[in-house]
């Protein structure tokens, strides 16, 4: 496990559930390349594959979303609280999938002012998913700002 990860557990251990969970969440890729078996190559060349790809893509990403409570997210954050209810684990995760993609939904991509967009989008994403440490929304924009730039 590379230091990063073995940070972000340690990290997430020390959070309320919620806040664990957008950590967790938003260093997802990093564990996924980690835990899980590598993805084996796809020949994009061939518009016919890169189609299939791209749908299969699209429904992957949204089931991933959905599901997330059920899926490795849940094992992850069993590992970093152990103590909590499944339900409350499901419900940690849920939460901070939504202001994960409500931050990516309402940043404007038309933006004249980078950071202004970023700290914007934050911010509707926070009214409409209360209750996380200011250090989460904080991470928040971080997650947008590496995202976006």
């Amino acid at each position: 496990m590379s230091s990063l990860t073995e940070s972000v557990y340690r990290e997430a251990a020390t959070l309320p559930l919620k806040d664990a969970a957008f950590e967790l969440w938003r260093y997802k890729y990093n564990f996924d390349s980690e835990e899980l078996p590598p993805r084996p190559p796809v020949d994009l060349s061939d518009p016919e594959v890169s189609r299939h790809f791209t749908a299969n893509f699209n429904e992957s990403y949204r089931r991933e979303r959905e599901q997330a409570h059920d899926g490795i997210m849940f094992d992850r954050m069993k590992r970093v609280h152990p103590r909590a209810s499944d339900a409350d684990l499901k419900q940690a995760i849920k939460a901070a999938v939504k202001l994960h993609d409500d931050c990516d939904r309402y940043f404007d991509r038309d933006y004249a002012d980078f950071a202004k967009a970023v700290e914007q989008a934050v911010a509707k994403a926070r009214l409409a998913n209360p209750g996380f440490l200011e250090t989460t929304y904080r991470s928040a924009e971080s997650n947008l700002l590496f995202l976006w730039k």
